[in-house]
């Protein structure tokens, strides 16, 4: 992703998991860390990391419900 995104947004769109983000595309890529969990499941958690929520959403008619968290340093 370019450096310095901006995650806008996470949803399901035909049972499929989406982020939008706002970039550059002319700044340089950076690596970013994305957790998707469902709920009732722990966030695995590395002691460098802290997680960020971006957002949730449901998935199957609201069968299943799934978070999304970047996993910030």
């Amino acid at each position: 992703m370019p450096q310095g995104a901006i995650l806008l947004h996470v949803d399901n769109q035909a049972e499929r998991i989406y982020l939008w983000a706002l970039v550059d595309r002319e700044r340089p890529s950076e690596l970013r860390t994305i957790r998707i969990v469902g709920t009732g499941h722990e966030v695995e958690i590395e002691d460098t990391h802290h997680p960020k929520h971006i957002g949730s959403l449901l998935m199957l008619d609201g069968r299943f419900v799934w978070h999304v968290f970047e996993m910030l340093k």
